[in-house]
């Protein structure tokens, strides 16, 4: 059996090849898992979300990366509002997101959606839930749609033999609802993209001379 390292944005492949055939380890987990909701489905437990909480002045959406779009666009759609980038304290979100969704920003800080940076989400979502209470107003509404929490949460909780509910929004400890989101390409797309790779090599072949 042979193995090869092929090159990919950001991560690496390999390439496995011997008597069995031949096998693509991609190293995401996602293609061999079939129990995660599908982007729709995690765009709709968002949008339910907010309907579910009317009194929420404010609802700060952590979706500051390319893939999380989709989201922003619909919850814009949903409920007929721009939402809010502040351009000086996050310019690199603003930047992305004007690429491709320019038609739903807003510089107005008044506009109830505002999307939230995921560094010290914890101690920013701690400080603006507590200010709220502070001064006895609604309490915010503070959504990440993100599959990155369920693997952590899996861990935190092995010893109480818990599982996280994928198919609808949890809420930790520091009041973020989390929403199980995948920015990767669905199963059904890297199937039909892999299914190219005929079993004559020369797609194969192509792909290890990138």
């Amino acid at each position: 059996m042979s193995g090869r390292l092929i090159p990919s944005a950001g991560a690496l492949m390999f390439l496995f090849e011997g008597a069995f055939s031949a096998a693509l380890h991609t190293g995401d987990y996602l293609l061999t898992i079939d129990c995660f909701p599908t982007k729709l489905d995690s765009i709709r437990q968002v949008i339910s979300r907010i309907w579910k909480h009317p009194n929420a002045l404010t609802v700060y959406l952590v979706c500051d990366k390319l893939g999380q779009e989709d989201v922003l666009i619909e919850v814009s759609r949903a409920f007929s509002s721009k939402i809010h980038v502040d351009r000086d304290k996050n310019p690199d979100c603003h930047y992305k997101l004007s690429h491709v969704a320019l038609e739903i920003l807003t510089g107005d800080p008044v506009s109830r959606f505002h999307i939230m940076s995921f560094p010290w989400l914890s101690d920013r979502a701690t400080e603006i839930l507590a200010l709220a209470q502070s001064r006895q107003e609604p309490e915010p509404l503070i959504i990440r749609p993100s599959s990155q929490w369920y693997a952590y949460y899996e861990v935190l909780e092995v010893s109480v033999k818990r599982r996280p509910v994928l198919m609808e929004p949890m809420r930790d400890e520091f009041g973020v609802w989390h929403v199980c989101l995948s920015m990767h390409s669905s199963r059904e797309e890297w199937s039909r993209h892999w299914g190219s790779f005929g079993p004559d090599g020369s797609s194969r072949r192509r792909l290890l001379a990138l």
